[in-house]
């Protein structure tokens, strides 16, 4: 459309606001109030999004290696060597799915509990070296949360793995909640973007029907279907 068309389209709608008043006032009030409604409403869909989305990246598979200490079959009751928990990790971090590996030394997990408990550091302090009743832990993030229970099944079958943990309930139950909150939110916004599409045909339906006999004439004097739509638009 040209810039005359544009501007004639302007000049007739804002004449017939000026001409109805309430009819105007009331259609620009229930369309702009559906579109901060349904902007509300996605702003809000995006922010569950991401609340889930965090929720998923913090869900991690805690692994325990074998020492000497520790009774499972598999772990002979002896310690690793450093050898052998360098091919764990290798083998880990070449997995599929597998998105990050972190290694906490036992070592490093009594020196840890010592700074979280000052008080109790002397205590702490005597189970340094070969009494340290900890055990070599690992730290895997998947890629996609829905892997977590099939990668660790995988980390719980190597040799020198003594134990896994990820939470399993919990995994599932904030797998159902995340799962919710996606669906719930994707179905509000389809919801109200029908409700506004509605509401924008009623509105625009009604104006058409205040003005049927001016409508009505301008088909009788020639005018062109697009001509009659511009202002409604």
């Amino acid at each position: 459309m040209s810039y005359r068309g544009w501007s004639t389209a302007l000049r007739d709608a804002l004449h017939n606001m000026a001409r109805g008043n309430l009819m105007s006032l009331a259609s620009m009030l229930s369309v702009a109030v559906t579109l901060l409604v349904l902007a509300v409403v996605a702003l809000l869909a995006v922010n569950l999004e991401e609340m889930a989305a965090s929720a998923e990246s913090q869900v991690e598979i805690k692994g325990y290696l074998c020492t000497a200490r520790r009774d499972e079959v598999k772990c002979d009751q002896r310690d690793l060597t450093e050898e052998e928990i360098q091919a764990i990790l290798s083998r880990i971090r070449s997995m599929p799915n597998v998105q990050e590996v972190t290694f906490l030394s036992r070592h490093e997990a009594l020196e840890q509990m010592k700074r979280a408990d000052p008080a109790q550091a002397a205590i702490l302090s005597g189970y340094e070296g070969d009494e340290n009743p900890l055990s070599d832990e690992i730290y895997v993030k998947v890629t996609d949360v829905q892997l977590v229970a099939e990668v660790a099944e995988q980390i719980q079958a190597m040799p020198g793995v003594a134990k896994v943990d990820y939470g399993k309930e919990i995994v599932a139950d904030l797998l159902a909640f995340t799962r919710a909150v996606r669906i719930g939110g994707l179905g509000l916004v389809l919801l109200l973007l029908f409700a506004t599409v509605l509401t924008l045909s009623n509105t625009i339906r009604l104006s058409v029907y205040a003005r049927r006999r001016e409508v009505s004439i301008m088909k009788l004097v020639g005018a062109t279907d697009w001509y009659i739509r511009r202002p409604f638009v």
